[in-house]
């Protein structure tokens, strides 16, 4: 269906999955690390995963992007600390931004995306 004041698409949708699991136990994600913004006293470790959009959106527009876990292999006698989330998100792309915190030891992740974008005048 497309917009009859812009001939655009009403709404757009790309979306993916993927895996970065490690089999043999041993972190194959490149680390960061930064302090909490709620409790600097804590660090976190993170790790920044591009997706390219299959299709870019339009120009000068940036897509609404929704991550979810889908898996994640993390060392059982520890605790289960972990969310995801996108990050520098173009109308090209973005990076899914896994965040884990203490002694959480984790060696891989899985997560499943979707982005969106509706022209304003929609």
């Amino acid at each position: 269906m497309t917009c009859t004041c812009c001939n655009r698409s009403v709404t757009m949708i790309d979306h993916g999955s993927f895996n970065y699991v490690d089999d043999i136990g041993k972190s194959v994600l490149p680390t960061q690390s930064a302090s909490n913004e709620k409790h600097p006293d804590v660090k976190e470790r993170f790790y920044l995963l591009p997706v390219k959009f299959a299709t870019p959106f339009p120009c000068g527009t940036t897509p609404k992007v929704s991550v979810a876990i889908a898996c994640a292999d993390q060392n059982q006698s520890k605790n289960f600390r972990v969310y995801a989330k996108a990050v520098n998100v173009t109308n090209t792309g973005f990076n899914v931004k896994y965040v884990t915190w203490a002694d959480s030891d984790s060696y891989g992740y899985g997560a499943l995306w979707i982005a969106t974008f509706t022209p304003s005048c929609c």
